[in-house]
């Protein structure tokens, strides 16, 4: 038997499982492996398309993303115990002639027996092998199980997730315009009414893309299902009601800051694990537009925000920038 062999086995098979394990099942839902791999995954798509929003490509990054993924588990899991049996030139031997199997054979036997199935034609060489052969089946009915229990939440957060870009989209296409359809004339009477369930819906989209980093990679080629085109442009209409009109016109103030402070967590999440804010925010030039549709109202007008929203901004352009979308799409202006 060829010890560094059997070793190197041992060594692919814990790490696939460590990275499977860390992948699906700990809150922060990236292995070590799997986490870089989709990344540059994400970059490499990107730059296949072009960096086009509207690419067909980019919108099935993220199903592509997540089919390598299972493709990577099941392959280095498949080697692992491919290695294992090229071990022992006896490992596997046919079931009739009971001559050793070679080396495509051996491939052959460990697929087999990873998948769970099998016809017999193979059979274990020794009783070591016989268990290897037992925990390789265990190990592919874990993986299989995984995977499918990985695959269903991680499209259930996706689809969470437009619904969300949806309703935001909804309630107008630029920070100025849901302001001004949540205007009645002296307060935004219209606008807390989608903020209770926003706030709510912000919470969880921020624990799934957490416990499923993945979703960051799946990306909607039309404008209106951008989750983050969409939730930037929240962001900047809020900070425009609290940073430019009177306090007066925000009834409940409290349930504003704690959607922005829901907002906050989301981006601190992404820029922890996805983004580097860009160098410069965008620049919090609404006056004129303002003016135009608030003729009645007198503005702070404002030009200087403080450090916590300055440095907010900055991951709010680079959220948009990554999911191939620009600041004009966030102001609902054509490119």
């Amino acid at each position: 038997m060829s010890i560094i062999i059997f070793c190197i086995g041992i060594v692919i098979i814990l790490t696939v499982a460590a990275d499977l394990l860390l992948t699906t099942i700990q809150s922060s839902g990236a292995g070590f492996i799997s986490g870089p791999l989709s990344a540059g995954l994400w970059r490499l798509i990107k730059n296949l398309a072009g960096h086009r929003p509207q690419s067909t490509l980019l919108s099935y990054s993220g199903f592509i993303i997540v089919f390598i993924l299972l493709l990577f588990w099941v392959g280095t899991m498949w080697s692992g115990y491919f290695l294992l049996y090229m071990a022992d030139a006896g490992s596997v031997i046919h079931s009739q002639t009971k001559l050793p199997a070679d080396v495509w054979e051996k491939v052959y036997f460990s697929g087999f027996a990873i998948s769970t199935l099998g016809i017999g034609d193979f059979i274990p060489g020794n009783n070591l092998y016989r268990v290897i052969t037992a925990l390789n089946a265990l190990n592919g009915l874990i993986l299989i199980t995984m995977a499918i229990t990985y695959l269903l939440p991680v499209l259930s957060a996706v689809n969470f997730r437009r619904q969300l870009a949806g309703l935001i989209a909804d309630m107008g296409d630029s920070p100025v315009c849901i302001l001004k359809n949540s205007w009645d004339g002296k307060q935004f009477k219209y606008l807390e009414p989608f903020l209770e369930d926003l706030h709510h819906m912000l919470l969880e989209h921020t624990q799934k893309h957490l416990a499923y980093p993945v979703i960051h990679y799946f990306h909607h080629r039309h404008l209106s299902y951008s989750a983050p085109v969409s939730v930037v442009r929240l962001d900047e209409a809020l900070t425009i009601a609290r940073n430019m009109f009177p306090a007066e016109v925000l009834s409940n103030p409290m349930m504003v800051h704690s959607v922005q402070l829901a907002l906050s967590d989301y981006f601190s999440t992404l820029n922890n694990s996805f983004i580097r804010p860009a160098d410069q925010p965008p620049d919090f030039a609404y006056q004129k537009e303002l003016i135009l549709e608030f003729s009645d109202v007198k503005f702070k007008m404002r030009r200087d925000l403080d450090k916590e929203h300055y440095e907010k901004r900055k991951i709010s352009m680079s959220l948009v920038r990554s999911d191939c979308w620009n600041w004009n799409n966030v102001l609902g202006k054509s490119v």
